[in-house]
């Protein structure tokens, strides 16, 4: 039977990254095939988030920050061992032999092409000389669009993907050209999966009243400001999920949320202020109104803007001058049907990496 070796970025502790593995996976077995996630150990990801190699690495100027990420190390270590199937421990040395048990090969999604978070590891563009198919699904460069080394590495290796697959289609253009070779766009795994099958692993929030959430992946004093406009308004109150140490009185802060009570919270939501990609993501599949910041972390803003192009609805970035009073409607019929054409196109190409030859 086809089995499919899936190499991303799996062991970082942040909602995205986990969700989108998850979705990814069994959205190759509701189509009827196999998959592991690769476990492979990249080292830039442990240094960034493995608690012990991030203290060594970086030392007691950040020693403030090493109980956070013990934390958020516990809580996604606990979701991977209840819903992610995993192979046998890779690195560097042994992540050939392992890929050799596979006859499909995917890398991505996430930012496994941004050079800047996987410390130039070569592993994400699949450089094996092996007897299997290669492709990457919904792979992102972030803003590594413009690195040097990023355009090596498609021009080496590009070409000998079955099929390259991006998940912004602002840089479809400049990978075909780097690699010599026709790229397609698809959809972030974590939209694959529709709303009802998310909120099957989905723990609602035990909060009552009616609540604006303010999710942030980076500074963002102007969402901050606008929720609270609206909650004055509104009277609604207002919750922050971050893990910073950050602390507004006025504002009830959630921290340290499990990835199952990351979705709750959305599920829940009256309104979404957020910077981060999945953020847009996770309001979209639940059917929130919401708005993203026109400025956020270099290259997030990006990706949010080239999904909601996708779907139509590019009036949810937030102005200087928004009137929280009269922010337009989404027509989530139209959206949703949008998003079922793409999630359709985006499916289809997954099955035909097992039918090829």
């Amino acid at each position: 039977m086809e089995k499919a070796g899936i190499l991303t970025f799996h062991r970082a502790s942040n909602y995205g990254a986990v969700l989108q593995a998850y979705a990814l996976q069994r959205t190759i077995e509701q189509i009827g095939f196999s998959s592991e996630i690769i476990d492979y150990r990249s080292p830039a990801i442990e240094a960034a988030h493995n608690p012990l190699l991030f203290s060594k690495k970086f030392g007691a100027k950040n020693i403030l920050l090493v109980p956070v990420k013990i934390i958020k190390h516990k809580i996604f270590s606990d979701f991977r061992k209840r819903y992610l199937r995993l192979s046998e421990k890779a690195d560097n040395k042994s992540i050939e032999s392992i890929i050799s048990n596979y006859t499909v090969l995917i890398t991505g999604s996430d930012q496994v092409w941004n050079d800047k978070i996987s410390g130039q590891d070569v592993n994400y563009f699949l450089p094996y000389n092996l007897p299997v198919r290669k492709y990457s699904y919904a792979a992102s460069l972030g803003d590594s669009y413009n690195s040097a080394w990023i355009r090596e590495m498609l021009a080496k290796f590009g070409s000998k993907f079955n099929t390259i697959s991006l998940r912004e289609k602002s840089v479809q253009d400049y990978v075909s050209e780097a690699s010599s070779k026709k790229c397609r766009v698809d959809v972030d795994p974590t939209l694959l999966l529709c709303k009802g099958e998310w909120l099957e692993i989905a723990q609602k929030p035990k909060f009552q009243d009616p609540y604006i959430l303010v999710y942030t992946l980076a500074p963002a004093p102007a969402l901050i400001k606008a929720a609270k406009g609206m909650s004055d308004k509104t009277g609604m109150k207002i919750v922050f999920l971050n893990n910073s140490f950050t602390y507004d009185r006025n504002i009830k802060k959630t921290r340290f949320s499990t990835p199952e009570e990351f979705i709750g919270w959305f599920s829940e939501a009256s309104f979404v202020f957020t910077n981060s990609f999945h953020g847009t993501v996770f309001s979209i599949i639940m059917n929130k109104p919401f708005l993203i910041s026109k400025n956020a972390v270099v290259g997030l803003n990006k990706r949010s803007a080239d999904l909601i192009q996708l779907l139509e609805i590019e009036n949810r970035v937030l102005s200087e001058k928004a009137d929280m009073e009269h922010i337009s409607e989404i027509d989530w019929e139209k959206t949703n049907l949008l998003l079922s054409e793409q999630v359709r196109y985006s499916k289809a190409y997954l099955v035909s990496m097992f039918h090829e030859e």
